[in-house]
């Protein structure tokens, strides 16, 4: 067997590819938490297959929809779970990481003696692909192509918001990262491109903890489409804020930044924990102000000022920084999401004071968790009405009108944004 050392060298970060995207598809599961329980299972893995299995897995996932339009026209066999697997973690590593084809073929052999997958078919349809790399580079996915859960529910899109959606998927995300001053911003020293006052587009990274000011906590990493709606809610300064749904912490981190008193909210433990290790890195106030509690089990006599609602949702707005959604076997529960944002809601309702706040906010553009479900909660309750958020006119390109904050991703300037939206919901008694 030709260069035994590289597949010594190549097969164990490779297994876990596989694993990884065996897991994720078979068991709906998220790629960050597999991801992480799976380095964690493995602590000799180095720093470089770390992020050899990071770039491998998302991009795997990604163009998944590439491989299948391959499977379609070169493969009559029909192929196994397992063998789907394999065939399309060593596809993208050949075709859209440029790998080395020969290191790719030995080592997905060597997983298919260890998955009892029969490794001459393997064999046989990797030297296929390789043979038809161009046809694979070429294949073109369009809007169709997406998931049919997906489709149903954006039937809305206009032919522009489709073309860009697609467009938007296959790129590889960019790091967008939000200043808590704005004379730090102007110090950072890297490749970076500037996409608001106070944030900037990393166009080449490595480890986060490395880049410069990281660990003095001086920014945060948050997209540009879900901090502009906090950035426009106006003057917070000593406002008493309620975040019902407050981890990994971006909005509460812009909430506290700007002088907000703000309370922590937040259902996971886990999430909570990490909730609180940013806030201490950033060296921000309330960190003892943290409730590891449900949302909706919470119990206060006190009323706030904002009350900030970033719900649960499908997130297909962030769907380029997470494939996994489009990837997994079963779609999102989007009743049952629903259903939780109706809730989420009405708590928000009776914690709020008068002429105090709501902030609706999801990461997805889907009319059933955006408008829909706002509409319908402005229907039960006649005491809420819309508010606009601040210098609308300057952001035009974010409203779909003059109450509505909702993008879906795409190109805006020279740099890609995630899908997102905001409502303002003001109590009037």
């Amino acid at each position: 067997m030709k260069n035994n050392s590289s597949i010594i060298i190549g097969l164990q970060p490779r297994l876990l590819i596989f694993d990884i995207l065996y897991s994720i598809k078979k068991f709906n599961l998220s790629f960050d938490d597999i991801y992480f329980k799976k380095l964690n299972q493995n602590k000799n893995i180095s720093i470089e297959d770390k992020s050899l299995i990071h770039n491998v897995v998302l991009s795997s996932m990604r163009q998944h929809f590439h491989f299948n339009n391959f499977i379609k026209t070169y493969i009559k066999k029909k192929i196994k779970f397992n063998e789907y697997i394999l065939l399309l973690s060593a596809s993208t590593q050949i075709v859209y990481l440029d790998f080395k084809e020969y290191a790719v073929v030995n080592c997905s052999v060597e997983i298919a003696k260890i998955k009892k997958i029969y490794p001459g078919f393997i064999n046989a349809v990797l030297k296929n692909i390789i043979a038809n790399k161009e046809f694979l580079k070429n294949t073109k996915v369009n809007y169709s192509n997406f998931p049919e859960w997906f489709i149903k529910n954006t039937k809305f899109l206009n032919k522009h918001c489709k073309k860009n959606f697609v467009s938007t998927f296959f790129f590889k995300p960019k790091l967008n990262i939000f200043f808590k001053q704005k004379q730090d911003l102007l110090k950072f020293n890297t490749f970076t491109k500037k996409s608001s006052p106070i944030s900037l587009v990393l166009n080449e990274y490595g480890s986060i903890e490395k880049l410069p000011m990281y660990n003095e906590g001086k920014w945060w990493v948050q997209d540009f489409s879900s901090m502009l709606p906090i950035e426009l809610l106006g003057k917070i300064k000593n406002k008493e804020i309620l975040d019902l749904c407050s981890a990994p912490g971006g909005k509460s981190f812009q909430l506290l930044s700007k002088g907000g008193k703000v309370t922590h909210i937040e259902k996971s433990k886990k999430r909570a924990m990490i909730l609180k290790k940013n806030l201490l890195r950033l060296k921000l106030n309330n960190i003892e102000n943290i409730h590891s509690v449900d949302a909706l089990n919470y119990k206060t006599t006190k009323k706030f000022d904002f009350v900030i609602v970033d719900a649960p949702c499908s997130s297909v707005g962030t769907v380029r920084r997470h494939p996994e959604i489009f990837f997994r076997n079963n779609p999102p529960d989007i009743k049952k999401l629903i259903l939780i944002q109706k809730k989420l809601l009405e708590k928000a309702s009776t914690v709020v004071k008068k002429k105090g706040i709501i902030i609706y906010m999801v990461c997805s553009m889907l009319d059933c968790e955006t408008d829909h479900q706002i509409d319908n909660f402005l229907e039960k309750n006649k005491n809420f009405t819309l508010n606009k958020f601040e210098k609308i006119n300057d952001h035009k390109f974010f409203f779909k009108n003059e109450f509505f904050f909702k993008v879906t991703p795409c190109k805006y300037n020279d740099f890609y944004i995630d899908g997102f939206f905001a409502a303002k919901i003001k109590r009037n008694d």
